[in-house]
C-alpha cells in the first residue's frame, strides 16, 4: 500500500495462532500461542498460520485432515507489509512478496504448511506497490514453475525477468477467485475463497490492532471514490476472515465490521 514503508509506524510483533473455521457451526477457535519473534517489522522472519475450512470437510481443518480440499494459510511480515502463503490439497499459491529479502520468509511460510517452492503453482501480486512485489525477482527464482499474475491495470508497473500474467474478474487461481478493487492503484486485484470464505484484500482496505477494519488509506489511494467502490464490492463477499497487507487479520465477524465501514461512506 505505502510506496514508502519508513513513514509507517511499526507493527509489534505478532502473536502466533492457529485458526479453526467449523462452517457446519459458525463456530471460531483460536489457539493462542505466546510471541514467537521479538525482531522489528521490517525484519521479514515472522509468520502467523490459520487453516479454513470448506463446506466439503464437515469437521475444521486442522492438522492432520484427511479431507485434503481444506484452505490452509500463512501470514508472512515482508517488511511494511504481509504477504500470505495459501495452501489446498498440497498446492500453493503466494499471495504478494513483501519488500525485497522476504523469500526466506516466505519460504517458512511454506514449510509451515508442510509443502515447498516446487508446490506453488501461482504467486498473485494485489498491486504494484514495492512494498508488495519487492521480493519478485527472488521469489519467481524460487517457484520456478510458478505462475506469475498481477491486475491488468498494474502490469506495466511490475518488472519480472518472465512474464507476469494480466488477471482480473472472472479469474480463478487454485479455486480462488480474483476481484478487481481498484482505487488504491490502477490494477489492484483481491483474492477470495468462495468455500472458506477467506479474503485477501491486499491494501483495498487495511486492518487495525484491535482486529477491526479500516477503509483505504488516504495517503496512498489516489482514486478514493473508486477505493470506496471496491471496498463495497467486497463486503457484499460476506468473508469470514480478512486478511489485510497492512494489518492483522480480521477474525472476529469482520463482514459486518466491513458492511458498518462502507455505511459510513454511503
Amino acid at each position: 500500500m505505502d510506496p514508502r514503508p519508513t513513514a509507517r509506524p511499526p507493527v509489534n510483533g505478532l502473536t502466533r495462532r492457529v485458526l479453526l473455521l467449523d462452517l457446519g457451526t459458525a463456530a471460531v477457535a483460536l489457539v493462542l500461542g505466546g510471541c514467537t519473534s521479538s525482531e522489528p517489522q521490517d525484519t521479514p522472519t515472522s509468520t502467523e498460520a490459520r487453516a479454513a475450512d470448506t463446506p466439503a470437510s464437515p469437521g475444521p481443518a486442522a492438522s492432520g485432515s484427511t479431507s485434503g480440499d481444506e484452505l490452509r494459510w500463512e501470514r508472512v511480515l515482508g517488511g511494511a507489509a504481509s504477504a500470505y502463503v495459501l495452501v489446498r490439497a498440497g498446492q500453493a499459491t503466494v499471495v504478494d512478496t513483501g519488500q525485497a529479502g522476504t523469500a526466506s520468509a516466505l519460504e517458512d511460510g511454506l514449510a509451515a504448511l508442510g509443502v515447498g517452492w516446487a508446490d506453488v503453482s501461482d504467486v498473485v501480486l494485489t498491486h504494484r506497490h514495492p512494498d508488495h512485489v519487492g521480493s519478485l525477482g527472488e521469489v519467481a527464482d524460487a517457484a520456478s514453475d510458478a505462475t506469475l499474475s498481477a491486475g491488468r491495470g498494474d502490469l506495466e508497473a511490475i518488472t519480472a525477468d518472465r512474464r507476469v500474467v494480466g488477471i482480473g474478474d472472472g479469474d480463478t487461481v487454485m479455486g480462488l477467485q480474483i476481484v478487481e478493487t481498484p482505487g488504491h492503484t490502477p490494477g489492484h486485484v483481491s483474492v477470495f475463497d468462495p468455500g472458506s470464505r477467506v479474503l485477501v484484500a491486499g491494501d483495498a482496505v487495511n486492518g487495525t490492532e484491535d482486529g477491526g477494519v479500516a477503509g483505504p488509506n488516504e495517503a496512498f489511494t489516489p482514486d478514493m471514490d473508486t477505493a470506496w467502490a471496491s471496498a463495497g464490492t467486497l463486503a457484499t463477499l460476506e468473508p469470514r476472515v480478512i486478511l489485510f497487507g497492512h494489518g492483522p487479520p480480521a477474525v472476529d465477524d469482520p463482514a459486518a465490521l466491513l458492511r458498518d465501514l462502507v455505511a459510513t461512506q454511503g
